[in-house]
């Protein structure tokens, strides 16, 4: 029913639990794979998640999205082979960005919501002082600290 209209969403967490992303093998319970089979305009996206600590005091979420699998196109799957093929593209999109987030580049990332940044207002006191008797520019960011 939640699928029944177009431009619906469907988040679920297909082991059953929020469970530790390094974690292997990714073990699906048949809930997705019947949901694919059963409703067959769906798109089915893996959506890999880590919440990372960079450079700044709260935490960041990266996300990354593994391409779409259109259900129709697999309408001849068994259960097993949903949850076989479903567990895959989400293990690839977990590894890459495993792979990425190590490497700590933002670049590789867009930003879709950007928090507050800094650590405290003495310690960003003390490092604007330090950028203007230098004639930097500060930020208070801990990515790009004095630029």
């Amino acid at each position: 029913e939640v699928l029944s209209a177009p431009g619906r969403i469907l988040s679920m967490t297909p082991q059953g639990e929020f469970v530790d992303p390094r974690k292997r093998p990714i073990v699906f319970k048949p809930g997705v794979a019947h949901l694919a089979r059963d409703v067959p305009g769906a798109m089915l996206v893996p959506l890999a998640v880590e919440q990372v600590f960079w450079n700044e005091k709260k935490p960041e979420l990266l996300l990354s999205l593994a391409p779409a699998i259109e259900a129709a196109a697999h309408a001849d799957n068994s259960i097993e082979d949903w949850n076989t093929q479903l567990q895959t593209a989400l293990e690839v999109a977990m590894d890459e960005l495993a792979q990425t987030s190590i490497a700590r580049d933002p670049d590789r990332f867009e930003t879709l919501l950007l928090a507050q940044t800094g650590t405290s207002p003495v310690y960003d006191f003390g490092r604007w002082v330090k950028a203007k008797l230098t004639g930097k520019e500060f930020t208070s960011s801990h990515g790009g600290v004095i630029k």
